[in-house]
C-alpha cells in the first residue's frame, strides 16, 4: 500500500489502483481473509456481506495511512 500499487477499495478489500500488480497472490489470499471475516461479521449481525462490506471499506479508508490510496464512493482513487 505504501508503494502506491494497491490501496483500500470503498468494498474493504484490497484493490488494484493502477495496471502494475506485484505480489497478486499475497493480495488474494489477504482479499479471501477478509472476506471470511466479513461473512463472520455478517452472520453474528444478522446483516448481508454488502452491508459488512461497505461498512468495512469506510473503516479501511478512515485507517488508511498517509499517502495510502483510497477508493471513493464514485470509484475513483485518492491519496490520502
Amino acid at each position: 500500500k505504501a508503494s502506491g500499487i494497491v490501496g483500500e477499495s470503498n468494498r474493504g478489500y484490497l484493490a488494484w489502483v493502477g495496471s502494475a500488480q506485484s505480489n497478486p497472490d499475497v493480495v488474494a489470499a489477504e482479499n479471501a481473509d477478509r472476506k471470511l471475516v466479513y461473512s463472520y461479521f455478517a452472520k453474528q449481525q444478522n446483516t448481508t456481506l454488502d452491508v459488512v462490506e461497505q461498512v468495512q471499506g469506510q473503516r479501511k479508508a478512515a485507517k488508511a495511512g498517509q499517502g495510502e490510496f483510497v477508493q471513493n464512493p464514485d470509484g475513483s482513487w485518492a491519496r490520502k
